[in-house]
Formats: C-alpha cells, structure tokens, sequence
C-alpha cells in the first residue's frame, strides 16, 4: 500500500510541474478520479455529449462490447448499453442534432448509431475499408474527417452525418501514419496530425480544409516510437505520449499552431512515472470545466480515469472526485498491489526469436509474420525491422486476419515457447 499511495504522490508532483511549465499563469492540478472502468482497457473511444456526460466505446481487453456514461458532476461511471460487436481503435461522433454515431473500426467497417435514451444501435452505414486507430477531427457540426490507421495507414476519409455518405482516398497522406493523433484549429480551418508508432517519418501533418491539400511540416515531432493522444483545448494543443521502446522521453506536450511548434518537456528518470504513464489513451476536453480527461490506457492504471484542471472553471454541482490522495479507496475486486508486470504489446527484450523471413525494405500496406513456436505472438514489419509482438491474454495470432483473435474462436495448438537453451 505505501508503494502505491507513493507512487500516485510522484505522479501528482510530475504533472502539476510539467503542467504549471507549459502554462505558468494558470493554477493547474491534477486529479485521480474515485470512479474506476469495470475492468482494464485501451484504445476507448470517447465522447462528451456537451452537458455532462462522456460516453466511452468499446477498447481492447474485457471492455470490448462495453458502453459506459460518466458523470461529470457527480464522478461516477454507470454501464449504458452493449455494442452488437467488438469495438476498439474506433471512433465516436456527434451530430448537431444529438444523435451520436459510432465507427467500429476493430476487423471491420461498420458505422452504427447509437440511442442513448434506450441503449441501443442501429447500423446506418460503412467505411470503404476496414480500419481501425484513425485520428479523427470535425470540421464542420456534421462533417467527420478521418486520417490514416493501422490497417489503412495513409487513408483520408470525409464522413457526412447528415446523408451517412463517407469520400475515402486510399493515398490521401502524403506518408503513412499507422497510429495518428489529431487536433481541429477552428481559426485556421485546418487540422493538424501527430505521427504515432514506429515509422521513421516524425513530421507533424498540417491539413488546409480550404484547399483541401496536406503540407509536411518543417520541425519533427519531438518523441520517435511514441503513442500518442491528443485534444484541443482552446488555445493550444494538449498531447500525452509514451515511448514504448525507450521508457523514456514520457511526455506532456503543448502544441502552439501558431509558431507550429510544440514545447517539449520531459518527465524525467523517475521510474514511479514511468511505470505509471499510459499510451493507447481516450482524451476528452470539456470546456465548460476547463478540463482534460484520460481514460483507460495501456499501463498500470489502465483501469482509472484522470482529469487535469487547466484553469478557472464552473465549478460543478456536486463532486465526489480528489485529488492524488496520500490514502485510496480500494475496490474489493481489484487489489491495489500488482503482482505481475502490466501487459504491453512489445516482446520482452530477452525472450525474442529470429522471425521466420526477412521484411521488405518498403511497404504500402503493413507485413505481419507469425512468432515460430508460440502463437501467441507475432511480427509486425516497419521500416524494414521485424519487431515482436504479443496478444493480450485469451487471443492469439491469427494470420488469415492479420489480428489477435479470441483463442476461443481461432484454436492454437502450440502455446510454450521453446526453451532458449534449445535455440538456434
């Protein structure tokens, strides 16, 4: 227990300097929610409703049929319905009318409505290709535009909610982004996209809705192999990456559009940090508190919900929602002691394989391979460099789909590694 009460006390230290460095005349604080997920999660989407609720949409691990409403004003978290279908690395939007929409992503290219009044959905149209991780912004009440992903990595699609009509163009990017993050610049009229992932390709994107057109900007973006999140926050853009292959470089960045710059400033070497911080994050700005909130997450705290004051707000009615206590509430159901390393998507350094072929020095779309002797991992090819991955726990590789499926549903008969005192 002291290890944790002491490790939430130096990530509430971390955040509350990174924060009051990027916007010193502000009284900035950072906040762990009471409210917990139902179960560990990543790759959420979410969607605040304007008043006071933020829907959250499917994510990798148990959440993936989940629907659940936070409350704002009372922090608290309450199920809200069932997607048809597994969902994560979706992305959810609302129409000025109220309605909101849903894009699957997952393995396929469904779109659906959603009824919040009775919970229930209604598939209203298709994305021309499966995809999912796209970033995603609107331009217009009514207008979604969609940027790069992990399966069509250099895809630029304009979505009209009005008429459910989606333009897709398979080379809309001028390079691939297989994991994006991307804010709306109203003043602009422009969008700007943050590469992800491993590509060797840094530059942030800037995409001019008046021409219609896409420039490579000339600084790259400050953090390679890093899995970004991104919001707009009224003045600047608000991001927070994780390094996966480093551990370091974990960071809260601010993005100025207009010098085009983003300040840079690095957590530091506290291992408590960087144990704790958390890439494949939901990212939600509600105004009306002046607030980022975080959910879910791929890391120790994959379970929990953060917000971040960035200012003078309304306050709301009613909170039951503190600060990084020096003593938790603890769930019956979940410890607060973790007994095993948190999942990551990356092979441990130690235990890896030469993969059963070379990968092509370029490619157009992604090169996956499976892991000889253990399907539940596999290679993904970028830049010319296998890099080994592994499924979460109850998938396994499924190489026809090119995904981590259900072992229930795609049987695996060889699960043990071979010793490493028997290889090669």
């Amino acid at each position: 227990m002291a290890s944790t009460n002491y490790s939430l006390f130096l990530i509430s230290l971390s955040i509350l300097f990174i924060l009051g460095y990027t916007a010193t005349a502000q009284n900035l604080t950072a906040f762990l929610s009471e409210a917990r997920l139902p179960a560990s999660r990543f790759h959420v989407s979410a969607l605040y409703d304007g008043d006071d609720t933020i829907y959250l949409f499917g994510g990798y691990r148990s959440g993936s049929r989940e629907v659940l409403k936070y409350s704002i004003s009372t922090d608290s978290i309450q199920p809200a319905g069932t997607l048809p279908e597994p969902s994560y690395g979706g992305v959810s939007a609302l129409h000025p009318n109220g309605n909101i929409f849903h894009i699957v992503g997952d393995t396929n290219t469904k779109i659906y409505q959603y009824f919040p009044t009775n919970q229930t959905f209604r598939e209203v149209s298709s994305l021309p290709r499966v995809n999912r991780y796209m970033a995603h912004v609107k331009p217009e009440p009514d207008t979604v535009l969609l940027f790069g992903g992990y399966l069509d990595q250099q895809s630029f699609t304009q979505i009209n909610l009005t008429s459910l009509t989606c333009e897709s163009t398979r080379t809309g990017l001028p390079v691939p982004r297989p994991y994006p993050a991307a804010i709306w610049v109203e003043d602009q009229n422009a969008a700007y996209i943050f590469p992800s992932g491993t590509g060797a390709n840094r530059k942030i994107l800037k995409y001019r809705r008046s021409s219609n057109d896409f420039l490579q900007l000339a600084t790259d973006f400050p953090l390679a192999n890093a899995i970004v999140g991104a919001v707009w926050v009224g003045d600047y853009g608000f991001i927070v990456a994780k390094d996966w292959f480093s551990n370091r470089n974990n960071s809260i960045l601010k993005f100025d559009p207009e010098t085009e710059q983003v300040s840079h400033v690095p957590i530091g070497g506290d291992e408590t940090w960087i144990e704790n911080q958390r890439a494949s994050i939901a990212l939600v700005y509600v105004e009306k508190v002046n607030r980022v909130y975080i959910f879910g997450g791929n890391g120790v705290l994959s379970d929990r919900i953060t917000y971040i004051d960035l200012g003078e707000h309304e306050t709301p009615t009613t909170t039951t929602s503190v600060p990084f206590p020096t003593t938790t509430t603890e769930r019956p159901t979940v410890p607060t002691e973790r007994t095993t390393p948190p999942w990551s998507p990356w092979c441990p350094v130690d235990d890896q394989m030469e993969p059963p072929a070379q990968c092509p020095p370029h490619e157009e779309d992604p090169t996956f391979m499976p892991y000889p002797y253990d399907c539940r991992k596999y290679f993904q090819c970028s830049n010319g460099q296998a890099i080994c991955m592994q499924c979460a726990a109850g998938t396994v590789w499924n190489q026809n789909l090119r995904v981590c499926d259900d072992e229930t549903q795609y049987p695996c008969d060889i699960i043990t590694t071979t010793p490493r005192s028997q290889r090669a």
